[in-house]
């Protein structure tokens, strides 16, 4: 269907932006589709890391995978603090380390990551990987033992996304 902003078939929502970013999605485009349409529904998100992790592994030929996920709760059974992550080929990437903060500077980031680093080693693991921001909690990583391996400044304005990365004395599965 043609539309205001479309060019041979692609169809441009009138939100996606400037006419510079309507020329670019433009110039890319190579027929085939039937267009690029913003989305904003979660499956879409899902099916895309389904389809990227399929890639990985069969290009990889590395297939197995294991979530690592602990949890901490208070007194009343209320969740103070989690960490989630997985370990594929030889890595362990932490993607969430949280505690509440009534229960911060009481020990529970270092539990969480300590039970991380014990499994990723169990698991064979010659790594963990981990991204926080600079307003997070960098220096409490590096106090574990983990090295800035990455960053990108102004993500988000003002701040740092921080790639952090700690060697494990693991045997080899």
């Amino acid at each position: 269907m043609q539309g205001p902003g479309s060019s041979n078939g692609l169809v441009i929502p009138a939100e996606s932006g400037t006419s510079a970013a309507r020329s670019l999605v433009r110039s890319w485009y190579a027929g085939g589709v039937s267009g690029v349409e913003r989305s904003n529904d979660p499956g879409v998100g899902r099916a895309l890391k389904e389809h990227i992790e399929r890639f990985n592994m069969e290009t990889t030929g590395i297939s197995a995978w294991h979530p690592i996920t602990y949890a901490v709760h208070d007194g009343s059974g209320e969740l103070a603090g989690g960490v989630d992550g997985f370990e594929w080929g030889g890595t362990c990437l932490v993607e969430v380390l949280w505690v509440r903060e009534d229960c911060r500077n009481q020990g529970i980031g270092s539990a969480l990551m300590a039970a991380v680093e014990q499994e990723a080693s169990r698991l064979g693991c010659h790594q963990i990987a981990v991204e926080t921001h600079s307003f997070q909690a960098p220096e409490f990583y590096e106090r574990r033992g983990f090295a800035r391996v990455g960053e990108v400044t102004g993500y988000p304005r003002g701040h740092s996304h921080i790639s952090l990365a700690k060697p494990l004395a693991s045997t080899s599965r």
